[in-house]
């Protein structure tokens, strides 16, 4: 049970675009605030999967604690539900200590999940899911959305048409309620729903065309750090490219090279591409989150107004 809100130290929310320098920023706060970074990434909670979700070496951490980093095995799922649970076993044990929290990540359904608590959508009917799983391992997640796109439009333009999990939980929400699963998210949204946690918030938004080159620059820098190398690696160990784990933008478009399916400088377009989209979505989810300060780059902030 948390304590009273008004007790309470708070979290410091830094969002953004990939690539948009939100780990610099975090760093320099919890460094000059002597404080914890909890890491709100859905993929950077995997082990050995490093150089494509962006991850912070060791030494680029400087010496700040970072939770949430390397918890999962690539061949398991992290829900969204567990990610709250230990986000919020570390925020309790700094709040003890009357220290605030910085919270760094895109990840938007981890963040609205850690700040608002799950949504009130149905819980998981197996019977659904096993239907839907099946017209996934028969005709691919395609048939899914094309299904979705009758019941949820909004949302089926939102998920990747390979993300066989997402697209499932729609059509099992939907049939299982009636209600589009887009309906119960505009319903759980920073408006409507009170805060779990006392929360400041800072965003970091560059210019479209500096954004865009630096994701491309980025992608460039994985490679060469060696991200197919890294992809090989996870094979080598029995990641299936089929497993959630791999279906994050980079990873997929590697184990596609890998299989012989598209050729290496295709492969670096597309994870460019569906980058700089993703970097887009990511803004767009916060747009209309009147609590947000925004700058252009992080370093703007002055850290002594927090």
């Amino acid at each position: 049970m948390l304590a009273d809100l008004k007790t309470l130290p708070k979290l410091v929310l830094i969002v953004g675009p990939t690539g948009s320098g939100k780990s610099e920023l975090g760093l320099r706060l919890a460094e000059s605030k002597g404080l914890d970074i909890i890491s709100a990434d859905s993929q950077q909670v995997y082990k050995g999967m490093d150089i494509g979700t962006g991850k912070l070496s060791i030494e680029e951490r400087r010496g700040v604690e970072h939770h949430l980093l390397d918890v999962k095995d690539p061949k398991e799922e992290m829900t969204t539900a567990s990610f709250m649970e230990l986000a919020d076993e570390v925020i309790q044990r700094e709040f003890e200590k009357n220290k605030d929290v910085v919270v760094v990540g895109g990840t938007m359904l981890y963040i609205r999940t850690l700040v608002l608590g799950m949504s009130k959508a149905p819980g998981e009917d197996t019977a659904l899911r096993q239907k839907w799983q099946a017209v996934a391992d028969e005709h691919g997640a395609e048939k899914i959305r094309e299904s979705l796109k009758r019941v949820d439009p909004e949302l089926a333009k939102k998920i990747e048409v390979n993300d066989a999990k997402r697209l499932i939980r729609a059509m099992e929400v939907f049939e299982s309620s009636g209600i589009p699963l887009s309906q119960f998210q505009k319903e759980h949204n920073f408006k409507e729903t009170k805060s779990r946690y006392p929360c400041v918030w800072f965003g970091i938004k560059p210019p479209k065309e500096i954004l865009n080159k630096a994701i491309d620059v980025r992608v460039l820098s994985m490679m060469e750090q060696g991200f197919l190398d890294e992809v090989k690696t996870l094979r080598n160990d029995g990641v299936l490219p089929t497993m959630r784990s791999q279906l994050a933008i980079g990873y997929q478009e590697l184990h596609q090279v890998l299989d012989g399916d598209i050729d290496l400088d295709s492969a670096v377009s597309v994870i460019q591409k569906k980058s700089r989209k993703y970097g887009r979505r990511q803004l767009s989810w916060y747009r209309d989150h009147k609590n947000i300060k925004w700058m252009e780059k992080g370093s703007e902030l002055d850290l002594g107004t927090i």
